[in-house]
């Protein structure tokens, strides 16, 4: 059942949007940290390899191994000692409605091997897009029944996970 979940969450013929542009959750759990973000595609500067200011559907599949590197620069999970990368990473790109071979945004999916959660324990997302309503992401952290609602923008790129210690 997960199997099939996974293949409808990340089948490239999808046409709703999995995840509002921006937007994204991450589940905070015993085992790790699951993320879900929606990346707008202008923020992987690179990919746009005929330079018309928008990312096609070959442009995407020929720049997999671009968006992977970026991803795994630029988004973290670290402690005072540490700087944990996004493990088992999918991504599957979100279309525009208008233009059926222009990806807007990047669904992006993962987990980090997170043993405890201490007070500086800090989310960092520095893969911020060129559009000026592209400048924020807007994240809801959970660990059981505690919510967090969190805003991150290139002036404040990271967050403090306080309050979502193991007891």
């Amino acid at each position: 059942m997960p199997l099939i979940f996974c293949l409808a969450f990340f089948s490239s013929g999808a046409n709703g949007h999995l995840i509002n542009p921006q937007h994204g959750s991450l589940n905070v759990t015993e085992g790790g940290a699951y993320l879900v973000i929606s990346i707008p595609a202008s923020a992987f500067r690179d990919i746009d390899r005929n330079l018309d200011e928008a990312i096609s559907i070959a442009e995407f599949n020929q720049s997999r191994g671009a968006i992977l590197r970026a991803v795994n620069r630029a988004v973290h999970l670290s402690t005072e000692t540490t700087s944990l990368v996004l493990e088992g990473v999918m991504f599957s790109p979100e279309i525009s409605h208008e233009d059926q071979n222009n990806v807007t945004h990047v669904v992006v999916m993962g987990r980090f091997s997170l043993t405890e959660t201490a007070p500086a324990t800090r989310l960092q997302i520095n893969l911020f897009g060129l559009g000026a309503n592209e400048n924020f992401f807007k994240i809801l952290i959970t660990r059981g029944s505690i919510e967090t609602s969190i805003k991150l923008t290139p002036e404040e790129p990271s967050v403090a996970l306080t309050g979502l210690e193991l007891r």
